[in-house]
């Protein structure tokens, strides 16, 4: 293959990985809080279970390596290089009900890619995740079809 092909075929894989990231959900909305994407578009929209115990050590400052290693792969095609905003679909129990809650969870990376934020879609997620009282990530409003739920539970 000469260098002119080569050149060709660079320039039209660079192309489409432009395209493809314009397709994204962008990772804030209009009045600065966290959107999400549709949970229909994850890998496994009915969620999967989370080692509780290691999703409440994402905290800020922690590299994608060390959230990779507590919580593994985002859920939706955003990829894993390059991007600074991963999803995920995380099954919850309530202890109380015994009933399993699908919730929306988002970490956020800085340019460094390090963490800068964690956010929950509802509040009742973030309250599920928090358990006794710890801290965890705040809620916010939703972007999804009930946006009554929701809302700042405190500091991540």
């Amino acid at each position: 293959m000469n260098n002119g092909t080569r050149a060709a075929l660079a320039a039209t894989a660079a192309a489409a990985m432009l395209l493809a990231g314009c397709g994204m959900s962008p990772a804030v909305t209009s009045d600065g809080s966290p959107a999400f994407p549709d949970r229909s578009r994850a890998s496994l929209p009915e969620g999967t279970f989370v080692n509780v115990d290691n999703l409440r050590q994402v905290q800020p400052g922690l590299t994608k390596r060390q959230v990779y290693e507590l919580i593994r792969e985002p859920h939706f095609n955003e990829g894993i290089v390059g991007v600074h905003v991963w999803n995920y679909v995380f099954d919850l129990r309530d202890a109380g009900s015994e009933q399993i809650v699908a919730c929306q969870y988002q970490v956020q990376f800085d340019r460094h890619y390090r963490v800068k934020g964690t956010y929950w879609k509802d509040a009742r997620c973030a309250e599920l995740a928090a358990g006794d009282g710890q801290k965890t990530a705040p809620a916010v409003q939703g972007n999804g079809p009930d946006p009554g739920k929701g809302g700042e539970t405190g500091p991540g």
